[in-house]
């Protein structure tokens, strides 16, 4: 018989933490003790599984706390994520809003907690890989790699990746690689404002066995403060010199796991059993709200499926009146949506048409979306090699020139 869970939930708030206690209570095989904020550390003891800790109370544990802790919040807001972020909580949801994230929350660090040593337990996000070991993190030490793919043309995949990519760079302590997939010439140079026909891709394909993680630093640009940026274009002229691609990109993401502690690919222009060969812990669809959009998902994550590859969707133009919503696509794919986004509205366009990617801009309510997305995909805080490297403020500007307007509109 499986045993129980074991949850502590404290809260400041007693009405709610009764509320809370009661909610987790009625869950099947969850046991739950409620306590106040001057008691949490000393219930965090052998047996205890989980926690559900207030944001405002994450400061009354220990820095080393064994006790995988999901984080409580009442608003999505960048004070709380990047409070859980420092902590190292394995996630943060709104209550009551996000009550289903949280179960799933809880269920996912348990779970890696019974699994896996406390030293292990405590080093990082649990994701579903297949690269890592069942309910353990990512494989190669301690990296994290994600793709990021649309399930058809304009669902806004890239802009999603490069916001996201921007997020965990800037605001957790993890240098990231963003590498754009499209050697043909993806949308991320066009949406960092760097010129369209440059970038390091022609070089890096032509050096074979020689490109190594000093060589792709070497060329590669930091777009924001820990974001280092790959991407160009490789004139289809020339197509036939560089060789294999494939083995190309494979090559850029064994060189750049040694590079920075999270690779984040803009996969949207290969298909699924290109980014199934990518070999990502986390593989998010981009799905338009609209009928063409679930049919797509659903030939995609059958396609990932006999890949072996895992995948999660995130669902893009949610509005009031979208014929298509979340129940619907959960009726088709047998499961629901990471989360829901509004379309990125003129706010955003406006900032893109002036060179800026505004991934801090989280008032906004497509940014505020992005980032609780990084915030579910990544690990947060005290992650096997996720200290940044001190060299952030630096740009390595390599092949691309700073300052140089758009190549296209």
């Amino acid at each position: 018989m499986a045993r129980d869970i074991h949850v502590v939930v404290a809260h400041s708030d007693p009405a709610l933490r009764a509320e809370l206690a009661g909610w987790t209570a009625a869950l099947p095989r969850w046991r739950v003790t409620p306590v106040a904020g001057e008691d949490l550390a000393a219930v965090m003891a052998a047996g205890v599984h989980a926690a559900i800790v207030e944001v405002g109370l994450l400061a009354n544990l220990p820095a080393e706390t064994p006790v995988p802790v999901v984080a409580l919040a009442v608003a999505e807001d960048l004070v709380s994520y990047r409070a859980a972020m420092a902590f190292g909580a394995r996630g943060l949801a709104v209550w009551p809003d996000q009550a289903e994230s949280l179960r799933e929350m809880v269920n996912r660090a348990a779970a890696s907690f019974a699994l896996s040593s406390v030293t292990q337990a405590a080093s990082g996000f649990a994701v579903g890989t297949a690269r890592g070991a069942a309910g353990g993190g990512p494989a190669v030490g301690g990296n994290l790699r994600i793709a990021v793919a649309g399930v058809k043309g304009g669902a806004g995949a890239s802009l999603l990746c490069a916001l996201t990519a921007a997020q965990l760079a800037a605001f957790g302590p993890y240098r990231t690689l963003l590498v754009d997939a499209d050697l043909g010439g993806g949308d991320q140079a066009f949406l960092w404002n760097l010129p369209e026909g440059s970038g390091p891709w022609e070089v890096l394909a032509g050096m074979g066995d020689e490109l190594d993680s000093e060589a792709l630093g070497r060329l590669m640009v930091e777009v924001c403060p820990g974001l280092l940026l790959c991407s160009g274009r490789i004139d289809s002229s020339r197509r036939s010199e560089m060789g294999d691609v494939s083995s190309c990109l494979t090559r850029v993401l064994a060189a750049g796991a040694e590079l920075a502690p999270v690779t984040v690919v803009d996969a949207g222009c290969l298909e699924p059993e290109e980014v199934a060969a990518l070999e990502a812990d986390r593989v998010v669809l981009v799905v338009p709200c609209d009928l063409p959009g679930v049919r797509g998902a659903r030939l995609w994550l059958e396609a990932l499926g006999t890949q072996g590859a895992q995948a999660a969707y995130v669902m893009v133009g949610c509005q009031t009146r979208s014929l298509v919503d979340a129940s619907d696509a959960h009726r088709v794919l047998g499961v629901g949506p990471l989360r829901c986004l509004p379309g990125w509205g003129p706010e955003v366009e406006l900032a893109l048409a002036d060179g800026k990617v505004p991934y801090a801009r989280t008032e906004l309510p497509f940014v505020a979306g992005a980032l609780a997305v990084a915030h579910q995909m990544a690990p947060l805080g005290r992650a096997a090699g996720s200290s940044r490297a001190a060299s952030s403020g630096r740009a390595a500007r390599g092949l691309h020139a700073a300052g140089v307007g758009r190549g296209r509109r």
